[in-house]
């Protein structure tokens, strides 16, 4: 005669026998997703790889570079400098080489799974355990990314770049391009204002602009870039000649630091973020448990 316990027992065995086979599928079809996702982004940096080493890609963005620095109106000496290919290249092979490796670390995980499913039990422990460890690294990470942990040695490399490798309106550099193009779209100077630029070594602050017919050389005080700006970008214009070099909270946003206006722009999808951040890790839990259901039940 069956005892109550022994009852118990077989009736859970029983429900986690029925959920097995759903589970299956269901984890079959969300590893099929991931699997996509994880050749996807494998391909993706492959490309990019590939793309590195292509010069002709280069100057194409040399050019596009070029003609939206020339629409600011104010670059009126001479063409641009620093050809764009050697950052580019610096720039885009660690991208691709990241994006590679967590592509093809994705499929190595989905790839696990479908094992688990269909072979060896030993190895759908393993996947679970893989998966619980991603789970607790993606929660300590977006915990310090809101914490603002590490703010400080972030805005003090930012301080470096700025310091060692800014080189103004026409640089090609994408040491100069990147800050040019984040101050003019979010109105902003600098990390914490003009005075960021006060010990950069690459910067030429004597310049030639364009006033009505006439070409004067000033001293510049703040890059070009701080400058007030009408129009949308690229297509803008500065609107004081002499905003780089007599700046005013006017014409210029020079006392306006870009680390504050696009941390404020940001915090508008802070509950955006976190809500799709914890949804997705909700969905990471539910599909530990299924995980754990289906080990239970063999």
């Amino acid at each position: 005669m069956i005892n109550s316990f022994e009852k118990s027992a077989y009736t859970n065995l029983s429900t986690m026998g029925v959920m097995t086979c759903p589970c299956k599928c269901i984890l079959g079809i969300i590893n099929g997703v991931i699997l996509l996702a994880g050749l996807a982004l494998a391909a993706a940096g492959g490309l990019l790889l590939a793309l590195a080493s292509n010069p002709s890609l280069a100057n194409t963005l040399k050019d596009i570079i070029d003609t939206v620095i020339k629409s600011i109106n104010l670059v009126t000496d001479g063409s641009t400098t620093n050809p764009v290919t050697d950052d580019f290249v610096e720039l885009i092979q660690p991208a691709g080489i990241v994006l590679l490796v967590v592509g093809l670390f994705i499929l190595a995980v989905s790839i696990l799974g479908y094992c688990g499913l269909t072979c060896y039990t030993v190895i759908l422990k393993l996947y679970v355990v893989v998966l619980i460890v991603i789970l607790v690294i993606e929660v300590v990470v977006v915990a310090v990314l809101f914490a603002g942990t590490f703010n400080d040695q972030i805005q003090e490399q930012l301080q470096k770049v700025v310091t060692d490798k800014y080189g103004g309106i026409d640089d090609m550099s994408l040491y100069s391009v990147i800050p040019n193009i984040l101050m003019i779209e979010f109105h902003c100077c600098g990390i914490f204002g003009y005075e960021d630029f006060n010990d950069t070594v690459r910067w030429n602050r004597t310049r030639t602009i364009q006033v009505g017919d006439e070409s004067q050389t000033v001293q510049l005080i703040t890059p070009i870039a701080c400058c007030e700006t009408n129009g949308t970008f690229p297509n803008v214009k500065v609107l004081d000649p002499y905003c780089a070099s007599k700046p005013n909270n006017i014409s210029s946003n020079w006392n306006t630091g870009c680390w504050g206006a696009i941390s404020e722009e940001l915090s508008g999808y802070r509950l955006a973020i976190i809500l799709v951040a914890s949804a997705v890790m909700l969905v990471q839990l539910i599909f530990i448990v299924m995980v754990m259901i289906i080990i239970c039940a063999d």
